[in-house]
């Protein structure tokens, strides 16, 4: 199960959002990020302009892991400092880690950000820095060490840029430095290169590794093109660095995996951006390669993207493919297809997954009625040394809108969704089914200058095998 609670104000200030959220794990049908599977929120984020150049920002969060029962409570406040070629921040930031069976991990820290461009912006110079004010035990959280961040971007085109920066954290549970040297460059249109250099010494020791990226788009007329790159990290000397969070959470500060040579932190991994499916070690080498297409017509456009990766982990394939009709008499139509092939050389299991979805809406312009339905088809494959797993899973969801006047709207919810899981000779299978109806009317009246309305909420979900069910 999953929820998201909102309430926002508009971008004019003051700007204000506030959320709850839950996700526990395994929800949802492969949509939502893998960070958010186990976790509740809840936060207060705030942005104040003063006036063009002055801002304030601030933000309140609560954070639970569903999984290991741990917490984090965290405040941050923020004033900055913005002009065209500088720009400066300075602020507060307290974290408090609970982690059961271990304590509470503090980190209270004052934080300053700043950046300026000289001789007519050929050269930018940028840092930060987050010191402890708690003394020995005010940089315990793993995830906000003190740190020190260096960097000087030298652009040398308006193509070419060559960067150097240096980034050192210092605290309980985190040591570490880090050099990175490298060039960002476009030689021709359609093109980036990245390449760099870098050198990290943590407890675990030193480690030298270079990382290379290429991308490259041709355009070969106004319908068609084409898209081909490559991704490399190759480790120079030195062992590899135990990652101190899952590969799939990476530290809010600092780093202790690969980096892309972007000058960001908690870069975990940079075959992430090519599009590769599934998780990625954050220190192991790595080979991304990948070819893709694009068409468009006037009333389509259809895309494909295959990727190979190889790494120390493993060989993983991938393929995606969408088809997408623009809206014609009200008419729109979406298709996609991905393809994942994993070939494990570590102990883990060999995967395989495809997921096939279509998607179809109807909204004239002069309908009372909008109907959205989507079908997800899939099948997914594990592979054991002495076991195989494999499930396959059909899911339809069915939302209909109708609008009988102008202050009333009633919605239809239809959603149905069939299981066959085996596990070697044992074959099991469930069919689980939606209903739910919601009517809303608009109030005559309002509050604060904002619009009220009013409505009802029913749904009842079953589990035909199971022979269980609930409504409310």
């Amino acid at each position: 199960a999953a929820y998201l609670r909102e309430l926002k104000d508009g971008p004019e200030r003051p700007g204000a959002l506030a959320y709850l959220r839950e996700q526990q794990q395994g929800f949802g049908v492969g949509q939502q990020l893998s960070t958010e599977g186990g976790t509740r929120k809840t936060g207060v984020d705030l942005r104040w302009k003063i006036d063009p150049v002055w801002s304030v920002e601030g933000q309140l969060l609560a954070q639970h892991s569903l999984a290991t029962e741990a917490d984090r409570q965290l405040a941050e406040a923020e004033v900055r400092y913005e002009l065209e070629t500088v720009g400066a921040g300075l602020g507060l930031r307290h974290v408090a880690d609970d982690v059961p069976g271990e304590g509470t991990r503090r980190s209270e820290q004052a934080f300053v950000t700043g950046n300026v461009d000289l001789f007519d912006r050929r050269i930018t110079l940028r840092g930060s820095a987050d010191a402890s004010l708690g003394g020995a035990d005010g940089d315990a959280s793993v995830d906000y060490p003190a740190r020190t961040l260096l960097g000087v971007d030298w652009h040398v085109r308006d193509d070419v840029d060559l960067f150097t920066e240096w980034e050192h954290g210092s605290g309980a549970a985190l040591r570490s430095d880090m050099t990175r040297v490298g060039v960002r460059a476009k030689p021709w249109e359609r093109t980036q290169v990245v390449s760099s250099v870098n050198q990290q010494s943590t407890e675990y020791g030193p480690r030298s590794f270079a990382n290379f990226g290429l991308t490259q788009g041709f355009r070969v007329n106004e319908r068609w093109t084409f898209d081909v790159g490559l991704d490399q990290s190759n480790t120079i000397r030195g062992p590899g660095v135990a990652p101190l969070l899952s590969d799939r959470a990476p530290l809010a500060s600092g780093t202790v995996g690969l980096s892309g040579g972007n000058g960001s932190s908690g870069v975990v991994g940079s075959s992430l951006a090519t599009g590769s499916l599934g998780g990625t070690t954050a220190t192991e080498d790595f080979l991304a390669t990948f070819v893709g297409t694009q068409y468009h017509d006037e009333d389509w456009t259809l895309t494909s993207r295959a990727e190979r990766r190889s790494a120390d982990s493993g060989v993983r394939w991938s393929f995606t493919g969408g088809w997408y009709r623009e809206q014609s008499a009200g008419h729109s139509l979406s298709m996609s297809l991905q393809h994942l092939d994993s070939t494990s050389r570590l102990a883990g299991p060999d995967e395989a997954r495809t997921e096939l979805r279509f998607a179809w809406a109807w909204r004239p312009a002069d309908s009372r009625w909008i109907i959205f339905n989507r079908t997800d088809l899939a099948r997914e494959r594990r592979d054991y040394a002495a076991s195989v797993e494999e499930t396959l899973r059909w899911v339809d969801n069915l939302h209909a809108n109708w609008q009988p006047r102008a202050d009333q709207q009633v919605g239809l919810q239809l959603g149905f969704r069939r299981v066959i899981g085996s596990f070697d000779e044992l074959r099991l299978a469930g069919t689980t089914l939606l209903l739910a109806g919601d009517w809303r009317v608009d109030l005559p009246w309002r509050a604060f200058g904002r619009a009220l309305d009013t409505g009802l909420h029913a749904a009842r979900i079953e589990s035909r095998e199971a022979g269980v069910a609930r409504s409310g």
